[in-house]
């Protein structure tokens, strides 16, 4: 007959793994919160609102996050214009994998680098795409790429062209997704050319059925006249 103390040791796993769980729920659910304020604040971004590049125009907060919706997304804006976005769906994303235990895995210092380098560049390459393609837009006080848009995607204009710079930020971009969301573009090519030929081979069953649907009604209609 198994101990007492061999019995704790048993539940010991179930009861760990049933909390985790629970903290892994609490995350998601905070996450969904904050990211969902974010969306707000600034789906509701207004250039008469006080903050940080506008003393406001004295009609009160247009922002539906308040004072504090107004000034973080006009910081955001500021300094990334429309890569801002990207902060509340990583949330989104990084919350929903916490709710997954098989996804939640001890990270090395190593992947933790990888991850910020690809972070960094992805956003770096994003915003000087953004500047280069949308210079100027009124409802944000630096244009679409923000700050930092501006400042590397005058740098890359001023020594590689406009072409050039298009093309070497647009790979840049590409390089920081893959190691930020460890995208496998080979995987992804051959889940594309499965879904392709699959579809295709739904249309050209759908087409054969349909012709035979049709000789059997040209067949039906002969024997309809000759009788």
């Amino acid at each position: 007959m198994p101990s007492k103390k061999a019995l704790a040791k048993t539940n010991e796993p179930s009861e760990s793994t049933g909390s985790s769980s629970a903290l892994a729920g609490v995350v998601f659910i905070a996450t969904l919160g904050l990211a969902a304020y974010i969306l707000l604040s600034f789906f509701t971004h207004s250039m008469s609102d006080p903050s940080w590049s506008s003393s406001g125009s004295g009609d009160g907060i247009a922002n539906q996050g308040g004072i504090v919706g107004a000034r973080l997304s006009d910081l955001l804006f500021l300094l990334v214009g429309y890569v801002a976005y990207w902060l509340p769906l990583s949330l989104l994303f990084w919350g929903f994998r916490r709710l997954r235990p098989d996804n939640v895995a001890s990270v090395s210092a190593s992947d933790r680098a990888v991850v910020s380098l690809g972070v960094i560049a992805f956003v770096a390459g994003f915003t000087g795409v953004l500047h280069i393609e949308l210079p100027s837009v009124e409802s944000l006080p630096q244009g679409s790429g923000g700050i930092l848009g501006g400042i590397i995607g005058g740098w890359f204009t001023a020594y590689f062209s406009i072409l050039g710079a298009r093309l070497l930020l647009v790979v840049l971009t590409v390089l920081g997704a893959t190691l930020a969301f460890d995208i496998d573009w080979f995987a992804l090519a051959r889940q594309v050319r499965a879904w392709v030929a699959g579809t295709l081979e739904r249309a050209r069953l759908a087409l054969d059925a349909r012709r035979d649907r049709r000789r059997v009604e040209l067949d039906r209609a002969e024997r309809s006249q000759t009788i």
